[in-house]
């Protein structure tokens, strides 16, 4: 397991078996968001609590490709919204923390790369997508891409080098530009 502490948060991630105190997870948490593990995915198991307090939510779900072919979990917290961002596998979930609610889930069609923050943006990577998140959790653009494939952002321009063929989009709109 791994843990750490962001701003007044402390999150603890376990991937591939379920917590040793796991039962102590449930039993404090106020809010619960588990799916049904499946034997042919990897489990992922999730807690946030505040400062030194018990996890008081809990997201559990199992995806793959985990933690094999650059396919690692990922998460961004934005400090200023109490936004989780949660990339795993082919899964994609955002979580208010301080109101406890679900905001958005999306499966991805290969594998999370991982989060970016540029200014009042957040970026996901995925293998065939690239994505643009509002720091309160909407997703406002999507693109398919393919490997190989790099971003740059330049002030609201975003720069796509899909296998060498090179784009401009908006980075607030996702319009492609000349």
């Amino acid at each position: 397991m791994i843990q750490f502490q962001f701003d007044k948060y402390k999150i603890a991630v376990e991937i591939g078996k379920e917590p040793i105190d796991y039962n102590y997870w449930i039993k404090y948490a106020s809010f619960i968001d588990i799916e049904e593990q499946t034997k042919d995915k990897t489990p992922i198991y999730i807690g946030i609590g505040e400062h030194q307090d018990w996890y008081k939510t809990i997201v559990s779900f199992s995806s793959d490709p985990i933690d094999y072919g650059g396919f690692n979990p990922g998460l961004i917290l934005v400090p200023e919204t109490d936004i989780l961002f949660i990339g795993a596998g082919t899964n994609v979930r955002i979580y208010d923390l301080k109101h406890q609610l679900k905001l958005f889930v999306k499966e991805l069609h290969c594998g999370f790369l991982g989060w970016k923050r540029y200014d009042d943006f957040i970026i996901m990577q995925e293998e065939l997508e690239f994505g643009i998140y509002s720091l309160t959790g909407q997703e406002i653009w999507s693109t398919e891409v393919e490997p190989p494939w790099t971003f740059s952002i330049e002030i609201d321009t975003v720069k796509l080098n899909v296998m060498n063929e090179i784009s401009f989009r908006d980075l607030k709109t996702g319009e492609l530009l000349k």
